[in-house]
């Protein structure tokens, strides 16, 4: 039975009870599309209390445009117009817009990043992001590091939603380039799209979410935007308090904060930093951080690979219900997973 698509990842759940991971590198063009309008379907909350208060066609327009897919988008469209009291200029408004919505459901469209695209368009933009990816990771292994660097931004281009490419270009511009800015454009990009996507934001996603942030913190401390790089520091560890890589980094940027002369730090952010060393330390037994590693960055969170697939069915004959569908949250192998290997840098 269909569970979830975690990153690269179809989490399916046997007669059992066990989950099983399988690599969508895997599966068959049909298994594939199978899966992603499973996927990209949505919680059916009940369309009528989400219109019942709109009375302004442009709030109706934002909020059928961060639907999954346009079907949904299309019913919201049709029970406003439904409600007697609206003014009619704003009804004007939404028979103009409900031409798009109607030709959107037509054609079977979904929500991908900020585009509407089919199933087929979006496995073309996977499959475009993955042979990118490879040959990036080619150019880089004969060190033409330029031409990988334009194979990450197209393969970013490629998938909307995706973030490897700029998450691995994001390492080498702070790494390789030693380029913070240009890193920190990066990670931020990985920030918006992984938390753009909440209703996907599980297991590795989450990972890499708390990764992003991170890394962009780092930068941030880099380029002298103390504030926001506690910002997201504090989220991060607000979400996975004991990662050790946090701890580390907040540690070290603590004891930077009381050396560093003219760095522009502010007092309220160095007392911010150290209190939530010390409150994260205490609260959780947290070794303390060691001086001479200096800040880990934390890499992109791979998906797991599942070396047996044994033979169970692929996909459930019948529909996966909500409930269904919401209870994959629940289960131990869905929880958080940050694996870090660092590398050290001072400031």
């Amino acid at each position: 039975m269909f569970v979830a698509i975690d990153d690269d990842l179809l989490v399916l759940r046997r007669s059992n009870g066990n989950t099983v991971r399988i690599p969508l590198s895997k599966l068959d063009a049909d298994s594939l599309g199978q899966a992603q309008q499973f996927a990209l379907g949505e919680r059916q909350e009940p369309i009528a209390p989400l219109v019942a208060n709109l009375k302004k066609a442009n709030d109706l327009e934002a909020l059928a445009k961060n639907q999954r897919s346009a079907a949904r988008a299309l019913h919201l469209y049709e029970a406003y117009l439904t409600q007697s009291d609206l003014q009619m200029d704003q009804r004007q408004k939404a028979l103009k817009r409900l031409e798009t919505w109607q030709k959107r459901d037509a054609a079977k469209q979904f929500r991908w990043g900020r585009r509407w695209a089919t199933i087929d368009q979006i496995n073309l933009g996977l499959q475009k992001e993955e042979r990118l990816l490879s040959e990036a990771h080619r150019l880089m292994e004969i060190g033409n590091d330029s031409m990988a660097r334009e194979r990450f931004e197209e393969s970013s281009d490629a998938n909307p939603e995706g973030v490897r490419a700029d998450f691995y270009l994001g390492i080498l511009h702070v790494l390789v380039g030693r380029h913070a800015k240009e890193a920190e454009k990066r990670f931020s990009l990985c920030v918006k799209r992984l938390g753009s996507a909440q209703d996907r934001l599980r297991g590795p996603r989450q990972s890499n979410l708390i990764a992003a942030l991170n890394n962009r913190a780092i930068c941030y401390v880099r380029i002298g935007k103390h504030a926001e790089a506690m910002k997201d520091w504090s989220k991060a560890i607000e979400m996975a308090p004991l990662t050790p890589e946090l701890v580390q980094n907040l540690g070290f940027y603590a004891q930077l904060c009381g050396m560093v002369r003219g760095w522009g730090v502010s007092r309220a952010v160095s007392r911010r930093v150290s209190d939530l060393y010390a409150k994260v330390t205490v609260s959780n037994q947290s070794a303390a951080f060691s001086e001479k590693t200096g800040f880990l960055f934390i890499p992109y969170i791979d998906a797991p690979v599942v070396p047996d697939f044994e033979d169970f069915q692929m996909l459930a004959d019948r529909e996966i219900t909500a409930d269904e569908l919401l209870d994959a949250n629940n289960h131990a192998e869905n929880d958080l997973r940050v694996v870090a290997c660092g590398a050290s840098m001072y400031a």
